[in-house]
């Protein structure tokens, strides 16, 4: 199992510049942003595909753009206007060779669950996807009854789970609920710690994750993708070499501790 990192791990730096830094630390595969300035179209998509192979990393997926209450509206033109803009990113995506894309499907607290409007219009983000020969990974947010409506939903081997560890702890009715419900639609992973009060991204060990518990609940056919942190620094006065060789050993530790757990059923 490779490990990856999120291209935005707390340090204002050109994006070229991270990404060196995530390969001489250890990283094989990086997360993208697609708000980053550099990406944002089908474009720079593309520039910066070719950047990331150039440094010798490889492309996990791309995180698009925070929203996703438009998805569940009853008004027609602003789930319209939802839909068309992340069929449009997926597309691009598609296009540059971005194997996968994760994306929210709730924002905040606001909405009140799911309903018929965003499974239709998420049918139809999931079926773009497919044609764009894009994997679409819906990530655990603060409403996981909506992740779990829309998996039970569709069903496609290009729409799955996002499984955030932070998010997990925080939001779900008890930990790793969602993957224990979903193991078989994991696409995906985003690693980090809190403190059982906010999602903090620290580095895993830091913080009340429990990590055995997730170890021993990490989906045994996952195979496709990588161990991917989406940590930041804990203080303002660490560098960013510092914090990455810091983070690449507390992943390492972790994908020890999920063979030893496999080891374990094995037996």
């Amino acid at each position: 199992m490779k490990l990856g990192i999120f291209s935005w791990y707390g340090f204002e730096l050109p994006l070229v510049e991270r990404l060196r830094a995530v390969r001489y630390a250890g990283f094989e595969t990086v997360m993208l942003w697609w708000e980053d300035k550099e990406m944002a179209d089908e474009a720079g998509c593309e520039a910066v595909v070719e950047a990331v192979s150039d440094i010798g990393l490889e492309i996990e997926n791309v995180h698009l753009p925070f929203g996703g209450n438009d998805l569940w509206s009853e008004d027609e033109e602003a789930r319209e206007e939802f839909v068309e803009a992340y069929v449009s990113r997926l597309r691009a995506c598609g296009a540059a060779g971005i194997p996968m894309a994760v994306m929210h499907v709730t924002s905040g607290i606001e909405i009140e669950g799911p309903n018929r409007y965003g499974l239709e219009a998420m049918t139809r983000i999931a079926e773009a996807a497919a044609r764009a020969r894009v994997t679409l990974a819906i990530e655990n947010t603060r409403k996981p009854e909506c992740v779990e409506f829309l998996l039970e939903n569709i069903r496609s081997d290009r729409f799955g789970l996002c499984y955030d560890t932070s998010h997990g702890r925080l939001y779900e009715p008890h930990a790793f609920s969602l993957l224990e419900r979903f193991p078989d639609r994991v696409a995906c992973f985003h690693v980090s710690d809190n403190d059982g009060e906010a999602d903090r991204h620290w580095i895993p060990g830091r913080g009340v994750v429990d990590w055995d518990g997730f170890a021993s609940r990490f989906p045994p056919l996952y195979r496709r993708g990588s161990l991917s942190l989406e940590v930041y620094p804990e203080r303002g006065d660490i560098e960013p070499e510092t914090h990455l060789t810091d983070a690449f050993a507390a992943l390492q530790s972790l994908r020890d501790r999920i063979e030893a757990a496999r080891g374990r059923e094995r037996q």
